[in-house]
Order: C-alpha cells, then structure tokens, then sequence
C-alpha cells in the first residue's frame, strides 16, 4: 500500500562466506587453527604428572630396599657364655648384619677362627663378639704376668668393676704442690676383683685386684707403685 508502513518480517541475507556459500569452507577453518597454535596442558595436568611420577620413584626404591637386606656378616653368640669361656663350635654362628665400616673390622666374619678362643666379657645370645671380648686361640689370656694387690674400694670405682674389663693404672707420688701422677699401665685386663673382706674378720673396705701384665717392665712399676704411691684404677672401656 502506498504512503503507508509496511508490516511483516524481514529477512535476513546470509552472509556469505570464503567460497561465496553460507558456511566458511574447510580450508579457511584449517588455516585458522594452525594460526592458533597446539594446546598446552592446564597447571592442574602438570602437577598431577609431578605427583604420579614422585610416587612411582618412592615405590621404586622403598621395594629396593626392602628387598637388599644387610649386606655384611659377622659372628655372634648362640648361647649366653661367661667370662672365662673357651669357646667350642657350637658355640657361635655367622649371621648376616649390617655395620658401619669402622666397627666391621672389629668383628669376627669365620666361626671356625673363634673355636678355642676365651671369652673376657661375658656374652648374651645375639651379642656380636667383638675382638676386644676374646682372647684369640694361640694367645695368652692373662697377658704374660699376673699381678696382684690390695686397693681402697673407692679408688677401683667403688669395687664395680668387672673380670674382663679394660683398666689403666695410675699412681700419684707425692703430696701437695709437689704432688704428681704417672700412668703405671694402660689398656691392661683385669682378671679379677674381690673383697679383701673375705680373706679378713670383719670389712675393711678393700678390694684385691689381680691384672693381667704384658712385660717385665709393667710388673716392676706397678710394684714399686702399689708400694710408695696412691693408686688409682681407671675403667678405659665401657
């Protein structure tokens, strides 16, 4: 109708596309992608990765070691022995241990070596023996000379000290000022300790101890020492 409005829809001409169509072709598509460039992961897929791959290597080497097992051996007691024991075959067996360099030195790695050996320590079942425990076979376990003599009790660690252990023997000559202490004999093994008691009526607050001395030398100090100087025993070994 003329000089009126028009009513109605109104249509819409699709807009056209690379190739004149309605839809984009292919190849605009295609060249469009490739300007965008490859996807990278999100933070959440990175991390994830990380925490898979940490735990894979912590099972690794947890099952490692679990499946190693001590790489050592070393002879231990089969049955608790007390000090003075010569020990038989039956006596100890060889065990698989793991130990710090330094100590495996000081073990025995051949049960046969340890048959005849004598023990100055007593020893529980498991204990490691270590060479400081034993006299080895061919040895002479009272270290060439025995020697005794009377102690005040509170001078030889209140009389607890053990058969077996390791003491050194000190004597100071002189009093006062003037006064000074020499080593008599050190790392000497003490083959035995007894109340002085026993042998007297009555206590007396002595102790008789009897050292194991390796030379002529050592004998003469410690008797001119227990002689003229105050005495003095010192455990050197737990």
């Amino acid at each position: 109708m003329h000089g009126g409005t028009q009513t109605g829809t109104t249509e819409h001409a699709p807009v056209a596309g690379a190739n004149g169509s309605g839809d984009p072709s292919g190849a605009a598509r295609a060249r469009r992608l490739a300007r965008r460039g490859p996807a990278l992961p999100s933070g959440r897929a990175v991390v994830g990765g990380l925490l898979v791959a940490t735990s894979m290597v912590a099972v690794f080497v947890a099952a490692s070691g679990a499946t190693r097992g001590p790489s050592g051996r070393a002879v231990v007691a089969a049955r608790p022995m007390p000090i003075g024991h010569r020990i038989e075959a039956d006596d100890v067996r060889l065990e698989s241990v793991e130990v710090p360099a330094p100590s495996a030195s000081r073990l025995f790695t051949s049960p046969g070596s340890l048959v005849g050996a004598v023990t100055t320590a007593p020893l529980d079942a498991d204990d490691l023996i270590d060479r400081s425990a034993v006299v080895e076979p061919g040895a002479d376990p009272s270290g060439g000379h025995e020697f005794s003599f009377p102690l005040e009790r509170e001078r030889a660690v209140n009389g607890h000290l053990q058969p077996g252990e390791t003491i050194d023997l000190l004597a100071t000559y002189g009093t006062g000022e003037t006064a000074h202490t020499d080593v008599v004999a050190r790392h000497v093994r003490l083959l035995d300790i007894e109340d002085a008691s026993k042998a007297t009526i009555g206590s007396t607050g002595k102790v008789v101890v009897t050292l194991a001395l390796d030379s002529d030398d050592d004998v003469v100090r410690a008797a001119h020492a227990t002689e003229v100087a105050a005495i003095v025993l010192v455990r050197s070994e737990p």
